[in-house]
């Protein structure tokens, strides 16, 4: 951050740093101190920081209004000395004076991309700045930020570990007179997820009426406190996927359960789309076990990777039927453990290890949610386009894709491609005469001409899902075609 903000030029007011953008953005998990290390760093590089919440400025106007007198570059303390009077402190206030603003957006996360005037006028703020603007989030693999990071320079900020927070915290008790163990502490530590802030708070509200702490007492707080602590979609993949969670005895089944609860739509998706970049972490046992037959070590591993990849993909299988049981006629909501289970914990467990997308962003985000937004999106079009070439035409959405919408294609460019500027009178014509407008002249165009299957009646979550099931049965699971099954959930939201 001190680079950074070095690259900013004392005295035009511009960015002067070619390697780094304009604002810098810091994300970390929650109480590891990142607002507090901006405000530390901006003093030493003598900024004033003018802090503000992006859970509260999020409209336009008020983001506007905020940020105008920062833009000026006027030091708030500046304006409480004297600066004409000449018997009064003119050295302190030209000292005053020479101070720089920084401005700081904390809590990012609380401003959403569909604010009007919140991310999108953030970014138009941050075109045209003259002084650093710093922002603050906790996930940065949230999509609202995707547009966000192309102008600004990253930085992230680790979890730190257990021993390094042990070692500080069991200072500060010591030198307030708290009476606590180390394992004690750790287990404060397990409990607030490494948020040093509210270890720090849970003490310090302790000590108010106790002069010690015990296990027991620690294990209390962290039940009352537990409900409290919301973890982010990547996290909870993180956790799943990697050995840490499976490792440690202390992580029970209800433990992973109630990770699966926190995000139980998207969860087996996360699952889904990153299970086959895993490393198994059954591979060595594998490889032990074929240790004495003559196969190649490599080979050992592609296979003990392949068995995994399997049962996985039976297990999330047997979720989707369990799912299509939920959300069907009969809405069995008390099916979700099993869901759970079979979506997630049990693939997760099959295809824990390392990950091989590298330390950061390693954790892909479903693109199964964005095909569904494009499959939503082509059935609108295909719809409108129905309901008014219907009275020429009788066919269903699929038949349309299929067969009309090629031969509209080619019926609407023959005639400029022959007559050139000429046909335009022609392509008019038979636009009225089919009722065809504008928009759907080109959305016409936007297809293509190969005969692209099309299910005129899924839409929802079933077309997609039945893509996974397609690829679940090319591994020869034995259950993989049937991952077709959520797309009741797409013609249940057609019927409706």
């Amino acid at each position: 951050m001190i680079k950074w903000l070095n690259g900013w030029s004392e005295k035009s007011f511009k960015f002067k740093s070619k390697e780094w953008m304009p604002a810098l953005l810091i994300s970390g998990p929650p109480g590891i101190g990142k607002t507090s290390s901006v405000h530390l760093i901006a003093g030493l590089e003598g900024y004033e920081v003018i802090e503000l919440n992006a859970s509260d400025t999020r409209s336009k106007k008020t983001l506007e209004a905020a940020i105008k007198v920062a833009t000026k570059n006027t030091s708030i303390t500046g304006f409480f000395y004297p600066v004409n009077d000449k018997t009064s402190g003119k050295a302190k206030a030209k000292d005053v004076q020479k101070k720089r603003t920084l401005i700081l957006m904390d809590e990012l996360d609380g401003m959403s991309s569909g604010d009007r005037g919140g991310i999108a006028e953030l970014i138009q703020l941050i075109k045209k700045t003259r002084i650093p603007i710093v922002c603050v989030c906790n996930d940065i693999n949230s999509q609202k930020f995707k547009s966000l990071k192309t102008y600004c320079h990253e930085a992230r900020f680790s979890k730190p570990r257990v021993e390094q927070i042990r070692s500080r915290i069991m200072t500060i008790a010591t030198r307030e007179n708290l009476e606590i163990r180390p394992t004690d502490v750790d287990e404060l530590i397990r409990g607030s997820n490494s948020d040093i802030r509210q270890i720090l708070n849970i003490l310090s509200s302790w000590k108010i009426n106790h002069d010690s702490i015990d296990y027991d007492e620690i294990k209390a707080l962290n039940k009352t406190n537990e409900k409290h602590l919301r973890k982010s979609l990547f996290e909870i993949s993180k956790d799943f996927l990697s050995n840490d969670i499976w490792k440690s005895r202390k992580n029970t089944f209800n433990d992973k359960m109630k990770l699966y609860f926190q995000e139980h739509d998207l969860i087996p998706l996360m699952i889904f789309e990153n299970y086959i970049k895993m490393k198994p972490h059954t591979i060595t046992k594998f490889i032990k076990k074929h240790d004495n037959e003559d196969i190649k070590p490599d080979v050992l591993e592609k296979l003990a990777s392949l068995e995994a990849f399997a049962k996985a993909a039976d297990s999330m299988s047997y979720g989707d039927m369990v799912d299509k049981r939920i959300r069907g006629p009969r809405q069995e909501w008390n099916l979700m453990p099993m869901h759970g289970y079979f979506s997630t914990i049990a693939p997760a467990y099959y295809v824990h290890g390392f990950n091989k997308g590298g330390q950061f962003g390693q954790y892909k985000f479903p693109s199964w949610l964005g095909q569904n937004s494009k499959a939503q999106k082509i059935q609108r079009q295909l719809k409108e386009i129905q309901s008014h070439i219907r009275t020429k035409v009788s066919a269903d959405r699929g038949e349309i894709r299929e067969s009309y919408i090629p031969t509209l294609r080619k019926a609407l460019i023959k005639p400029l491609v022959v007559n050139k500027a000429d046909g335009m009178i022609d392509v008019i014509n038979f636009m009225d005469q089919y009722m065809i407008t504008k928009e759907q002249f080109d959305t016409i165009m936007e297809f293509k001409d190969e005969q692209t299957r099309y299910n005129g009646r899924g839409g929802g979550r079933g077309g997609g899902r039945g893509s996974r099931g397609s690829r679940g049965a090319s591994r020869g699971t034995s259950r993989g075609g049937s991952r077709g099954g959520r797309g009741s959930r797409g013609s249940r939201k057609e019927r409706k």
